[in-house]
């Protein structure tokens, strides 16, 4: 049987080997994320320039690549309307915003609309608000 010392050094090693492990992966991934950051603000500073709002594309760029990491689809379309509507109300140019979106990599699902039949009923598909 082990000593209360052999338990305690044999853990120990093991736990220097593990945050060994997660301070690699945590450096890797801050290193992934500056340089995402770093090529937002590039695309942000050559759409807008210097404008005096430039600081709050830059937040709107940065919150939409964000949701883009987190969802997929009809969500993601969903959040980053509610994201739009959010910065249009503070001030941004919707035409600026719309620049923004693809160059970041948001492109907008296209959506199905229109009238089909289903066996005897006319049914008609709603899109959009």
């Amino acid at each position: 049987m082990r000593t209360k010392e052999q338990r305690i050094e044999k853990y120990t090693k093991k736990n220097k080997e593990i945050n060994q492990a997660q301070l690699r992966n945590q450096i890797r991934n801050k290193k992934k994320s500056v340089a995402r950051e770093q090529e937002l603000e590039i695309i942000v500073n050559s759409i807008v320039g210097f404008d005096i709002l430039r600081g709050h594309y830059m937040i709107y760029a940065k919150q939409l690549n964000k949701l883009m990491g987190k969802y997929h689809s009809d969500i993601l379309d969903s959040e980053a309307t509610i994201l739009q509507n959010v910065w249009r109300a503070r001030g941004l140019n919707p035409d600026t915003m719309d620049i923004i979106d693809p160059a970041v990599g948001f492109i907008k699902a296209p959506s199905t609309c229109g009238r089909f039949d289903v066996a005897l009923f006319d049914v008609d598909v709603f899109c959009g608000w």
